[in-house]
C-alpha cells in the first residue's frame, strides 16, 4: 500500500508527526498485519477500520512507542524510532502523544480531577494551580466538572471512559490515538470528541488516529481510512478515501 499524506500532498518533515512504512506485528508465529504504510502531518486524520479490534491495538501500541513492530519503521515527530532507546524514546514522545486504548484505566484511589492534574504535573511540568485552569473548561464541555471530585467507581461506565479520553485531551499533545471510542460512549459524547479533535487538527495543532470495527461510523471525521480485513488466511491492508466505497 502506497504512502499517503492526505489530502495537500506531501508534508514537510517538520510538519510530520508520525510515518509509518512497511509495519508488520506478529502474534504466535502468525502476523497480525503486514506492509502497513502511512503517515500523518499536523491537521491531518485517519480511520484505520480493522476486522479484530486486537489488529487495531498492535497497531496503535506500536505507534504510541509501547511496542516495537516485527518488520518495518517509525518516526515520531522527524525522528526515527531505530535511533531510540526505549529510555529516550519513553523521554522523548512524553506528554506529546495522547492515547486511550481499551486497557487504559484511571488511577482507582484518586478523584478524576486528581488523576488529570497528576497527568499535567508528571507530563507538562505544570503546577496544580495551572492544571486546573486548564482542566476545567475541556471538563465542562464533555459535562464531568460536577463529577471532578469523584473517584472512578463512582462514575457511569460512559462517564468513566469520556474521563480518560478527556485527560488525555488536556495534555493537548501533537498526536491523539484513540482506540475504538465508540465502543465506549454513547453518540452524543462520540461526536463531541471527534468534533474536538477534528477541531484541534483543522486549526494545525494536531494529528490524530481513531479505529473501528465494521459497521462502526467515523470516515466522516478523517482525511483517510486504512481498512484491514483477513481473507483467506492472511491479514491485508488498503486504504480508501472518506467518500470512496467501503469494503
Amino acid at each position: 500500500m502506497p504512502e499517503r499524506s492526505g489530502t495537500d500532498g506531501d508534508k514537510p518533515e517538520s510538519e510530520v508527526v508520525l510515518s509509518c512504512q512497511g509495519l508488520g506485528v506478529m502474534e504466535k508465529g502468525r502476523h497480525l498485519f503486514r506492509d502497513v504504510s502511512f503517515s500523518l502531518g499536523l491537521g491531518q486524520g485517519g480511520l484505520v477500520w480493522a476486522d479484530h479490534h486486537r489488529v487495531a491495538r498492535a497497531l496503535f501500541q506500536v505507534c504510541a512507542g509501547l511496542g516495537r513492530p516485527d518488520s518495518g519503521s517509525l518516526r515520531w515527530f522527524g525522528g526515527d524510532a531505530a535511533a531510540y532507546g526505549e529510555e529516550k524514546r519513553a523521554l522523548a514522545l512524553k506528554g506529546r502523544i495522547g492515547l486511550v486504548h481499551r486497557e487504559t484505566r484511571l488511577i482507582s484511589n484518586l478523584t478524576v480531577l486528581e488523576n488529570m492534574t497528576l497527568s499535567l504535573e508528571y507530563n507538562l511540568g505544570l503546577t496544580i494551580g495551572q492544571a486546573e485552569e486548564r482542566i476545567q473548561p475541556i471538563m465542562d464541555c464533555f459535562d464531568l466538572f460536577r463529577d471532578r471530585r469523584l473517584r472512578p467507581e463512582e462514575l457511569s461506565y460512559e462517564k468513566l471512559r469520556m474521563a480518560l479520553y478527556v485527560r488525555e485531551l488536556v495534555k493537548h499533545p501533537p498526536l491523539f490515538l484513540f482506540e475504538m471510542p465508540l465502543m465506549d460512549l454513547g453518540p452524543k459524547r462520540h461526536a463531541l470528541l471527534l468534533e474536538e479533535i477534528r477541531g484541534r487538527a483543522d486549526r494545525r495543532e494536531c494529528a490524530f488516529l481513531i479505529s473501528a470495527v465494521p459497521p462502526e461510523v467515523g470516515r466522516e471525521w478523517v482525511d483517510w481510512t486504512i481498512i484491514m480485513e483477513e481473507r483467506s488466511g492472511r491479514m491485508e491492508t488498503s486504504e480508501k478515501r472518506p467518500d470512496g466505497p467501503i469494503g
